[in-house]
């Protein structure tokens, strides 16, 4: 279980690193730069509960 607990997590921290790849490379919006930071959190606090 925490195997799959850190795995999910490595994944949820490529897909944040790659959303936010495509959000710099395409001048981003406010909104969608808010959304991200927002996401962000939650991958950390996600990594504090979990690991």
């Amino acid at each position: 279980m925490e195997m799959e607990k850190q795995s999910l997590l490595e994944k949820l921290l490529d897909v944040n690193d790659s959303m936010s790849r495509c959000v710099t490379s395409a001048t981003p919006a406010t909104l969608v730069t808010q959304k991200l930071a927002r996401l962000r959190d939650t991958l950390h606090g996600f990594t504090q509960v979990f690991t």
